[in-house]
């Protein structure tokens, strides 16, 4: 459990009382500001302008659940991250274009796709993305540049949850990458931010059918799945350096649509027949290999986990790594004489690689080869990659007849992937408590503010002073359906008799400073985010 004691609640009210200017907390993200200054930024702002911000979000829920103050917040972060978008700020140096769009947009799927519907766990609903170890998870590579912007951007604000801003800034990504049916999209908010959860091993991979993965855990329809894989592949790039594969996956990364506004191109390129395998492998000196092998979905074949093939490949290179540890030596004396062969390619004689995959690329012949990270065997613009999960959708039958659906009609591909987004970005949403299955046993389903959505799950031991209410933490009692992926973090264990007398103390202590701390209006709102009401009450 987790209490506030009398001391930190008479700290928690000297911040406020310092506060009560309006302004936000000084350890904020730079681009929170104060209601003030969002107040006065509204203001000068053309009605057109008004209304494509306040378009980025559900009517209902914009309109109807959150006052005006809150709305402005809400608008205002959307502009914060148009303007950082606007920016120079490029998310990776070795791409043929220069944006954080593709990466914020990848953000928001990988912090949604947490979730699991069985179990009601995870999902944008929690922020639980900001975690290290989250972001740790082998599928999450290099999404740690994206929530790190987030967080020195949006971090502390009074009124827009920290979790809130990941999906704000994948919708506004799509927005500047012109995805056409924003209005699919439209965003609800009131997720919760809990730092001390993590989920781990819930994306599906790279190498696999993603399909009964999307429509079981993410409750997708089978149409919507595919357009979910195929049109997030419409954006961006795969690095090396952060998943194992290499390249963009078409010729207009920072676009829905393909060159000079053409359709979308990847369910049309995934049709071709000229698609070529390489395994490539990236080593620790900043290079990555190209080796071609044999088309893996050959004559109808299904290839198997990746994972067998990786654990016989690392047994073949146990066997071998002290044969190579032999030559090491013997090379270094003779790398005087190879001056035309390249210096990756003898580091490479001695060095197990970092990581090995399989993907398909086409677009540009070249030889195979030792290339530095950040080359590429060829124009950029003319090179396309496909993981073995895209090729699944052509692969299997039953993904097969909606990906030749998107290639004949790329509006139902817009529709159906703005559908799939809208599910993805907020399963959990209206969940009571993290389980997402209402609450364990002393506790009730509360309503704590008058958003719908904003319920928790509230311990019944002690009752509520002046509406303000001790809530537990959730406990791995709410995880026990979650197949033991969901790890926490940082979670105190407290002797039942510690509970007890703690529970006693804070009882005597809240009752005693309760007409210092709450004499005129009541504090909404749990205890983990019981700091920023107190700001948001004392702001309005």
């Amino acid at each position: 459990m987790k209490f506030y004691t009398g001391v930190s609640l008479l700290m928690l009210l000297g911040r406020a009382f310092a506060n009560d200017s309006g302004d936000e907390d000084e350890s904020v993200g730079t681009a929170v500001g104060t209601i003030a200054e969002r107040q006065s930024w509204w203001n000068t702002l053309a009605k057109d302008e008004k209304t494509k911000l306040s378009d980025l979000f559900d009517v209902g829920w914009f309109y109807n659940e959150i006052d005006e103050p809150t709305r402005i917040a809400y608008a205002h972060m959307a502009k914060g991250v148009y303007d950082f978008l606007a920016s120079d700020k490029d998310s990776n140096p070795t791409d043929s274009y220069s944006s954080f769009a593709p990466l914020l947009l990848r953000t928001s799927f990988h912090g949604s796709g947490s979730y699991t519907h069985a179990a009601g766990t995870g999902g944008s609903n929690g922020g639980t993305i900001f975690n290290h170890a989250e972001l740790a998870d082998k599928e999450n590579g290099c999404i740690k540049g994206g929530t790190d912007e987030l967080f020195d951007l949006f971090h502390g604000h009074s009124m827009v949850p920290l979790a809130d801003s990941v999906v704000i800034a994948g919708i506004v990504a799509l927005d500047v990458m012109q995805f056409p049916r924003m209005d699919l999209v439209a965003m609800a908010g009131g997720r919760d931010t809990i730092e001390s959860v993590a989920h781990r091993d819930r994306l599906s991979g790279p190498d696999d059918d993603p399909m009964d993965h999307f429509t079981e855990r993410y409750n997708l329809t089978p149409i919507q799945a595919v357009a979910l894989v195929g049109g997030a592949h419409n954006f961006g790039s795969a690095h090396a350096k952060c998943s194992g594969y290499q390249g963009q996956w078409t010729n207009s990364p920072l676009s829905w649509f393909g060159p000079e506004g053409s359709d979308p191109t990847f369910f049309p390129d995934l049709m071709r027949e000229d698609w070529r395998w390489y395994k490539i492998c990236t080593y620790q000196n900043d290079t990555v290999t190209y080796a071609s092998i044999k088309d893996p979905f050959a004559n109808g074949t299904i290839p198997v986990d990746s994972s067998d093939e990786e654990d016989e490949d690392s047994d073949e290179e146990d066997e071998d790594s002290d044969e190579e540890d032999e030559d090491s030596d013997e090379e270094d004396e003779d790398s005087d004489d190879e001056g035309d062969e390249p210096k990756g390619c003898q580091v490479l004689k001695s060095q197990k690689p970092l990581d090995c995959q399989s993907q398909a690329l086409r677009g540009c012949d070249f030889e195979d080869g030792n290339y530095a990270t950040n080359e590429f065997p060829c124009d950029l613009n003319l090179l396309q990659m496909r993981l073995k999960s895209d090729f699944m959708l052509k692969a299997l039958a039953r993904n097969l007849a909606f990906a030749q659906e998107f290639v004949a009609d790329p509006e139902l591909l817009a529709e159906e992937f703005g559908k799939g987004f809208h599910t993805l970005t907020h399963n959990g949403l209206n969940r009571c408590g993290l389980s997402g299955h209402g609450c364990s046993e002393g506790h009730t389903c509360t309503q704590m503010t008058d958003n719908a959505l904003a319920t928790t799950c509230v311990y019944d031991g002690l009752p509520p002073v002046n509406n303000v209410t001790i809530v537990e933490k959730p406990t791995a009692v709410d995880s026990e359906e979650d197949d033991g992926n969901t790890v926490y973090v940082t979670l105190v264990s407290i002797t039942l008799a510690c509970s007890v007398i703690t529970m006693v103390a804070v009882a005597f202590v809240l009752k005693k400073v309760n007409a210092v701390l709450f004499d005129q209006n009541s504090v909404k709102g749990t205890s983990s985010n019981l700091d920023d009401q107190w700001k948001e009450d004392n702001d309005a």
